[in-house]
């Protein structure tokens, strides 16, 4: 897990740093999935563990960045509601099917948005605060639709 790392080096003032950090757990994670099923290597609990690793790295940026740009609460508000609806989601599919499914598209669209914004914003703090609001807010949208798309 790089959390602690890029929130170390972020808190210390390595926003560049921490970028790359963040821009390594995204590269890690996006080459994961294709290598546990190229191995056999996929179960049920490795799809939780990734579904949460990205979470933690989620939050951790989110969480950081709240105190600098005022949307950011909004896109940690839709983050939590958009969880706990799949986690209530998920355990009921799990109890019925005894099986964790993989994201769709729309998931995998937010976990892009949600290390490529938090990155940008950590390696260029200048970003005009237009521009940085409307990041956000986009982030956010995105959050909702994957909550709407997952109660539908």
């Amino acid at each position: 897990m790089l959390v602690p790392v890029a929130v170390r080096v972020y808190l210390q003032g390595g926003h560049t740093a921490a970028c790359v950090v963040v821009l390594l757990a995204g590269l890690l994670d996006v080459l994961d999935g294709p290598v546990a099923r190229k191995t056999g290597q996929v179960t049920n609990t490795g799809k939780i563990l990734d579904a949460a690793a990205h979470k933690i790295m989620h939050y951790a940026l989110v969480i950081l960045l709240v105190p600098q740009y005022r949307w950011m609460w909004l896109l940690l508000i839709f983050m939590i509601l958009r969880d706990l609806t799949e986690i209530m989601c998920g355990y009921l599919l799990f109890s019925r099917h005894d099986r964790v499914y993989s994201s769709r598209w729309f998931g995998r669209l937010v976990t892009f948005a949600l290390y490529a914004m938090p990155a940008l914003l950590v390696a260029v703090p200048s970003i005009p605060r237009l521009y940085a609001d409307a990041m956000i807010i986009a982030c956010a949208l995105l959050v909702l639709h994957a909550f709407f798309m997952q109660i539908r």
